[in-house]
């Protein structure tokens, strides 16, 4: 599989991909979601991504945080159409920044997360699979959130 540069403008930055400008005699397919799957690999976490609108996430315990001092609540974000997968669940802290300790001030609410790989289409640049062209996609890291914690705050 080769990656081609699709801009002569950017014809210096992609010499070490391909050492010279090619035209491409049709556009790029679009690359099936079962194979932008498998380019992401094990990134695709069930639990707070999914392909498709009509999918639903995998179950996680969502009142993990209920009746705590810091509860969550789920949002899911949709992601351009120039991402993969597009909707990612979010737990958020309802209350970050709150303190959550009546005793103590200098504990509060906090945010946290984990970092996730999405794939984004890169639009000046294909690639080449047995003589057809497809888009050219690139990994991004995502921060997701998963929860809310009272935690202490030095100031």
């Amino acid at each position: 599989m080769r990656h081609l540069c699709l801009v002569a403008l950017l014809l210096t930055a992609c010499t070490a991909i391909v050492p010279k400008f090619v035209i491409f005699p049709k556009e790029p397919k679009p690359m099936s979601a079962e194979k932008l799957s498998q380019k992401l690999g094990e990134g695709l976490t069930e639990e707070y991504m999914k392909v498709f609108s009509n999918e639903t996430f995998r179950d996680i315990s969502l009142a993990r945080n209920t009746g705590q001092a810091c509860p969550s609540e789920e949002i899911v974000q949709v992601l351009e159409e120039s991402y993969f997968p597009r909707y990612i669940r979010h737990m958020k802290c309802s209350n970050s920044g709150a303190s959550c300790r009546r005793d103590d001030p200098a504990y509060c609410c906090i945010q946290t997360s984990i970092k996730k790989h999405v794939l984004k289409r890169n639009s000046l640049m294909v690639e080449e699979e047995n003589g057809e062209y497809f888009d050219f996609w690139n990994k991004r890291t995502i921060d997701i959130g998963v929860g809310c914690e009272c935690s202490y705050q030095s100031f």
